[in-house]
């Protein structure tokens, strides 16, 4: 009688047949090695992750692709925590990535938004000056001297600006610099800061007035303030208030302590001398009727000349205002 197979010739159970079966394509032997595209994945993963986005979407890629082969290896490549950490990485340096670009993308429009802020705070600032000077010659039917008794003329509209409490402080038959006048100098209204610039000592402003030297220019048009020590009406200026300019926006250089009776002197040579640094391209200016107007800082200097001049009667050929 013939002995089951599953016993060999000594009569004792097979070992061999207790093993399961194991088929050649199966793989089931051990690991090989890692995942090549894991371990990339993690690394571009990390890079994407300290900055350098643009790994992001390769890291993600190969992670996928390092996953895909480990699944697909029964075992024999080993890595799945790596490819598996790698593609949250890049996923996470692909977020940093998208937002990077949203902020670039919308940082111009912010900053337009900004300029167009500044810009048009600068303009309430200086219509609120020559609104003072306006309020001024309503009652004293003469623009404001620009040196009143060693004062600045932005101190003699202060009461017309509402700044009364502090016109009262000062004591008017004393200069700038004295010692009593000196200890306002601090004080500076908001409507003398300038808004584009924030790099200036405290009470210094670049909101100055076109005055004309009459020791160094006689002759020729003057410009609506200078140093005759006499107020200008509105009769002495022949080229109209809306063509005439009241208030300049200077360069920073040229800043002033507020109180101080020192402006911007008009030159005919160069009319645009020390002009359109504050907002670049441009000249930001108040006309002697209340209005505001943005001339380019490449403005001919004819057109300029005759902006400043009040009675020159110089024909203005172009309209900059708002």
């Amino acid at each position: 009688m013939s002995q089951p197979s599953d016993f060999n010739q000594t009569g004792q159970f097979s070992q061999k047949s207790q093993l399961p079966y194991q088929s050649p394509a199966s793989g089931g032997g051990a690991q090989t090695g890692t995942s090549g595209k894991a371990i990339a994945s993690l690394v571009l993963g990390l890079v994407s992750i300290v900055g350098m986005c643009f790994t992001a979407i390769p890291g993600l890629i190969l992670g996928i692709m390092g996953l895909g082969d480990i699944n697909r290896s029964h075992g024999r490549l080993g890595g799945k925590g790596i490819a598996v950490f790698g593609i949250v990485l890049s996923s996470v340096g692909m977020i940093w990535t998208i937002v990077a670009l949203l902020i670039g993308m919308m940082l111009p429009a912010v900053q337009a938004v900004r300029t167009a802020a500044r810009t048009v705070q600068a303009q309430n600032n200086m219509r609120q000056q020559t609104l003072g000077m306006l309020n001024y010659e309503s009652e004293f039917r003469e623009f404001p001297k620009q040196n009143m008794d060693g004062l600045s003329w932005r101190v003699h509209i202060l009461k017309y600006t509402g700044h009364d409490y502090l016109y009262n402080q000062f004591h008017l038959d004393e200069p700038w610099d004295s010692d009593h006048n000196i200890q306002l100098l601090d004080q500076m209204p908001e409507i003398y800061d300038c808004p584009n610039i924030g790099s200036l000592p405290p009470g210094f402003t670049v909101y100055q007035v076109p005055y004309s030297d009459l020791d160094v220019n006689p002759d020729g048009p003057q410009a609506l303030f200078d140093t005759s020590g006499e107020g200008v009406r509105f009769g002495k200026i022949t080229d109209g208030s809306s063509n005439t300019i009241a208030v300049l926006e200077v360069d920073e250089a040229v800043a002033v302590e507020w109180t101080k009776p020192a402006d911007w002197e008009y030159d005919p040579s160069d009319p645009t001398r020390d002009l359109g640094n504050v907002n670049p391209g441009t000249i930001l200016v108040a006309m002697s009727d209340g209005s505001i107007q943005q001339l380019p800082a490449n403005i001919d200097p004819e057109t300029m000349q005759a902006m400043i001049t009040r009675d020159g009667d110089e024909v203005v050929s172009s309209d900059f205002g708002y």
